[in-house]
């Protein structure tokens, strides 16, 4: 396998694992492989060699010492604390995703991960989309960086971001100086004693949610009991965002600088980037235009066409309409062309957009 389809292949899963958690438990809580905490780990260690053979499969509450903070990114709060960025994207996916990427046109709450940039051709693949299908998209930006932000989703499609000391962001040449100043290390400190609070008082709740008392592991919690109702849930992920939003005001120039200043400086003049490509966080976006890499131009049409499965018909029997009956038939609002080395040629189009 290739460095860049091991990459590809990487990011699928990992996006593919994220989509299956809830707000609440990205919020909250962390699977045994992803806990750093040595009292913690020692604990499930013990669990797993006395009366819990499955203590390394359930969810804890994240440790106090764990410098993650995932942000949900609601428009209305981003927009709040550091207003509103307007901006072009490329968004790259499959002929199947890229219907569902039309459906979410103009909805903020619905947001999509889109680049402006790509040196190295690594996001003409997509990322959890598939590929050959790009489209321009102009929308708000609530969240961006100059290298991969690794932006996560929820089961219901809203992105998070980590701001954290650790987070794929912080470790980027661009933020280097950022990360290290003492006005961010005020924020993350701050940030992490609210959360630190919140998270403690649903200490209880979790040991009550496990069944048996016998295997109770410290700080474990079964957010799929009926113990720990929706009211509860939706009540916690409130006092999250609200707490979130009055902490982020107080240093929204720091997270302006972190998370928003690269998209306001593309949105003026385009850029490439240290790192091989970047990455916006976009809802309440059009799509202005789709290219269509070559060898993806058949599949687009048949995808599109309407006509019956070809598993029915011979070669002979069937004939794929032009792309042009297909975009006419389809009636799109954009323009749809043939593309090639599109990771060099797309941020140029988009450049000249601005």
């Amino acid at each position: 396998m290739s460095i860049a389809s091991f990459w590809e292949y990487n990011n699928n899963l990992y996006e593919g694992v994220k989509w299956t958690r809830s707000l609440f438990d990205h919020l909250f809580t962390l699977p045994y492989s992803e806990i750093n905490d040595f009292f913690l780990k020692k604990a499930v260690f013990a669990a797993l060699k006395g009366d819990n053979p499955n203590a390394d499969k359930m969810y804890y509450l994240i440790p106090d010492d764990d410098f993650r903070y995932q942000l949900p990114l609601v428009p209305a709060m981003i927009e709040r604390v550091v207003g509103s960025v307007v901006t072009y994207g490329i968004h790259a996916s499959s002929p199947e995703n890229l219907e569902k990427l039309m459906k979410l046109q103009g909805k903020k709450s619905k947001q999509v991960s889109a680049y402006t940039t790509d040196e190295e051709g690594r996001m003409t693949s997509g990322v959890h989309g598939g590929g050959g299908v790009y489209s321009i998209l102009k929308g708000n930006v609530y969240a961006g960086g100059s290298t991969d932000i690794m932006s996560i989703v929820d089961k219901q499609g809203r992105r998070l971001v980590d701001l954290g000391p650790k987070s794929e962001l912080a470790y980027a040449y661009d933020y280097e100086d950022l990360v290290k100043s003492s006005e961010y290390k005020k924020m993350v400190t701050d940030l992490l004693k609210f959360r630190r609070e919140l998270t403690n008082k649903l200490v209880a709740l979790g040991r009550k949610s496990i069944d048996d008392e016998k295997k109770y592991v410290e700080r474990a919690i079964d957010t799929s009991s009926p113990l720990v109702k929706g009211t509860i849930k939706r009540d916690f992920i409130k006092k999250y965002i609200d707490g979130s939003e009055k902490i982020l005001m107080k240093h929204k120039d720091v997270f302006a600088k972190m998370y928003i200043g690269w998209a306001r400086k593309q949105s003026k003049s385009w850029n490439s980037v240290a790192d091989s490509y970047d990455e916006l966080v976009m809802g309440n976006f059009e799509i202005v235009a789709v290219y269509l890499e070559d060898y993806i131009e058949e599949d687009f049409i048949m995808y599109f066409s309407g006509d019956p499965d070809d598993a029915f018909f011979t070669i002979d029997d069937y004939e794929l309409p032009s792309l042009e009956e297909v975009i006419k038939r389809n009636n799109f609002k954009f323009p749809v062309k043939i593309t090639t080395d599109s990771h060099q040629l797309l941020p140029k189009i988009i450049d000249k957009l601005k």
